[in-house]
């Protein structure tokens, strides 16, 4: 009471307490793996499987839902949310791309005790993607130099495949075609190798 308040000053910091949203930095070559209805052509907005062509849920929820959790007191604790938004511009300086999450009643008290999602609280983000049923995941070992892998054919002789690399991760693949089901995959790294050379596949217990 009584003191003097410059231009520009801080005087105070207002949370609302329905919802929260949080900026989520994504490289933009991952966008290509969620749904985002206002990055797609208004027909395929309208097949997306999460959302629809108004960005919006079959629950009327706009955007992929999204699992937040961070360490606190001592637990892991767990918020869930909405993809709300994308914002226009990609960072200069790590040229990612901000999609904003929203979490309602972010206040509110979980059954299990959960604390509320704070302002200045450090969480990790997990956004739903596309499904992909087609797809195959492979060790990160079997994939070769070129996008090809090594199949075991009928009469074990090795065979150069190439296949259609959907990602790339640390410890595996995710392949979208080049694959059928059934088919042997070498994941062992073999110093020489030819197509059509005859091996002895080793047997792995299941």
């Amino acid at each position: 009471m009584g003191q003097y308040v410059s231009v520009g000053a801080t005087l105070a910091e207002v949370h609302a307490l329905d919802a929260v949203e949080l900026r989520l930095p994504v490289p933009d070559a991952e966008l290509a793996f969620l749904e985002l209805p206002w990055l797609l052509p208004p027909a395929a907005a309208a097949d997306a499987g999460d959302t629809g062509s108004d960005g919006t849920g079959s629950d009327g929820a706009p955007g992929p839902r999204v699992e937040l959790s961070a360490d606190f007191a001592g637990r892991r604790w767990t918020w869930a949310g909405r993809i709300v938004r994308i914002e226009s511009e990609i960072d200069r300086m790590t040229r990612m791309l901000h999609l904003v999450a929203r979490v309602e009643q972010p206040f509110a008290p979980g059954d299990d005790g959960r604390p509320p999602l704070t302002p200045g609280m450090f969480v990790e983000a997990r956004i739903h993607g596309r499904s992909r049923p087609d797809s195959l995941v492979l060790p990160r070992s079997a994939l070769r130099e070129g996008d090809r892998v090594l199949v075991v054919d009928a009469d074990d002789r090795l065979r150069l495949r190439d296949v259609d690399v959907l990602r790339s991760e640390r410890e595996r693949v995710v392949l979208a075609g080049g694959l059928l089901p059934g088919e042997r995959v070498v994941v062992s790294l073999l110093e020489v190798v030819t197509d059509g050379m005859l091996v002895r596949p080793a047997e792995v217990a299941p």
